[in-house]
């Protein structure tokens, strides 16, 4: 076992001689520039050279495709919940307007009543009491069945209910969007660099390469290099690139499956021409496999 653990150590350190610059002859810098998605780039000595990005990106994750459809439907939930507030709201609004507009309505009467009764002639009056006892019996009964409709519903609030029940509907509508905000938030698109080890699932690396005609219109060979928590290759691939391909960006896939993969931190790395370009770091979290025996690999 222990035999088998040295070998490995031993493969992988040649692996990551193989690709280390040589001292005195690279055009790359041993200090890196740290930009602002984490990328650490080694600076090129030659002027509009070419260098690179790198980003990752969960795929094939089960449990993270699970949680994205449990925040959609949260999210649905919250929007008709917010739709039905908002048309409660919209029903309390109008019946406050009712309530303002009824005291002005009555003071609009009010001169136009005392005119009428001033034009009323003394001869008229005997048929106009008649006619106003009439009147007030149709009132009466009238007012009588307004009042069982008043009874329920939103007519049954006191103005201080009405308003109160309107600043509760506010504040529950702004808390609903809130949450809607939160949601859309964390289903947006963002830079990671901490997964939860899983079976089927990969990290992916994309690899952005900048100036790519900085070294003119030759084929370039770079290699990709995945390093696990020991320091030790995890996985390596080469990569021909001609400056004249449709895009400038290249992948590099990390499976991350608990029998091939143990907590802890990891490193990505890009060479050209055999000298570090840039790397990056990223965390797997969770239960995983244990040290590899001899003769295993890593890899998609």
């Amino acid at each position: 076992m222990r035999t088998g653990t040295l070998a490995t150590a031993a493969a992988g350190l040649a692996a990551l001689l193989l690709l280390s610059p040589v001292t005195g002859c690279g055009t790359r810098s041993t200090s890196a520039m740290l930009t602002a998605d984490s990328t650490r780039v080694f600076a090129s000595s030659i002027p509009g050279d070419v260098d690179a990005t790198i980003g990752f990106a969960l795929k094939d994750s089960d449990k993270r495709a699970a949680g994205r459809r449990l925040e959609r439907e949260h999210a649905d939930a919250i929007k008709d919940e917010v739709r039905d507030l908002t048309r409660a709201q919209a029903n309390l609004q109008r019946e406050q307007e009712r309530r303002h507009a009824r005291p002005a309505a009555l003071e609009n009467e009010r001169p136009r009543e005392s005119e009428r009764r001033a034009k009323t002639s003394s001869g008229e009056r005997k048929k106009a009491r008649s006619s106003k006892a009439k009147a007030d019996g149709d009132a009466e009964r009238a007012g009588r069945r307004v009042r069982s409709v008043e009874t329920s519903g939103l007519a049954a609030l006191s103005d201080r209910a009405l308003a109160d029940s309107l600043s509760s509907l506010e504040r529950a509508i702004a808390a609903g969007q809130d949450s809607l905000g939160a949601i859309q938030a964390r289903l947006a698109p963002r830079e990671e660099r901490s997964y939860e080890i899983e079976e089927g699932a990969k990290v992916v690396a994309s690899v952005r390469l900048e100036n790519p005609w900085g070294r003119g219109h030759r084929p370039m060979l770079l290699h990709f290099l995945w390093v696990d928590p020991d320091g030790i290759a995890a996985y390596r691939k080469a990569v021909k690139y001609a400056p004249n391909d449709s895009s400038n960006v290249l992948t590099s896939s990390f499976g991350i499956g608990p029998t091939r993969r143990a907590a802890g931190h990891y490193n990505f790395r890009v060479y050209l021409f055999r000298e570090l370009v840039a790397e990056k770091d990223f965390e797997l979290t969770g239960v995983g496999l244990t040290p590899k025996e001899e003769g295993e690999s890593g890899g998609m």
